[in-house]
């Protein structure tokens, strides 16, 4: 958990410019069709497109990095990438996404076990990549 909020920090910050740096190293390495970074790093950019970070400079960061990753990733990875960049992904992030807009704990804890048994880890680091991207809080003591 303490490497993740190192790294990830950035990709709760509101400019590009610093998410753009911790997330290219992420992309690529690991094993799988989906490396772990990939899958954090695009459901960051999911969550992101979800609390409004849509403007130019937010659809040029998903772009290059869509890109970064079609160059760095298996070609399935950097097609989930791309879709999760855009605001698309599998059923249970747009149901997780859609019971927390609407305060529904329980419909939202049913759509995370859902998530969470995507993959080896895609649906963990996804749901991780997430919550950063929304601006949840990893840490035990927050608030």
């Amino acid at each position: 958990r303490r490497r993740v909020r190192a790294r990830s920090s950035p990709l709760r910050c509101r400019a590009p410019g610093p998410a753009l740096r911790a997330a290219l190293p992420l992309l690529g390495p690991g094993s799988g069709l989906t490396p772990p970074g990939d899958d954090l790093a695009g459901a960051a950019l999911f969550g992101r497109c979800l609390v409004g970070q849509r403007d130019r400079a937010w659809s040029a960061l998903a772009a290059r990095l869509s890109r970064e990753a079609a160059s760095r990733s298996h070609a399935i990875s950097a097609a989930l990438f791309a879709d999760l960049a855009r605001g698309r992904s599998f059923g249970p992030l747009h149901a997780l996404a859609t019971a927390l807009q609407r305060g529904a704990r329980g419909a939202a804890l049913d759509a995370a076990r859902r998530l969470v048994v995507l993959g080896h880890s895609s649906g963990w680091d996804m749901l991780t990549g997430f919550m950063l991207g929304m601006g949840i809080a990893l840490s035990e003591d927050a608030k």
